[in-house]
């Protein structure tokens, strides 16, 4: 959804998609955190 657009893609790791599929798919995420634990604690520090 965020390609091609000003925004920011998060790909959090708690759900069905696994870090090993990623080398599937055409389009990466910008970031990427395990739990969204880890994102807010990112976002804290921007």
């Amino acid at each position: 959804v965020a390609e091609g657009s000003d925004i920011v893609s998060v790909l959090v790791l708690s759900g069905e998609t696994k870090k090993e599929e990623l080398k599937n798919y055409s389009t990466q995420p910008d970031i990427m955190v395990d739990n969204i634990g880890l994102l807010t604690n990112l976002l804290d520090k921007m």
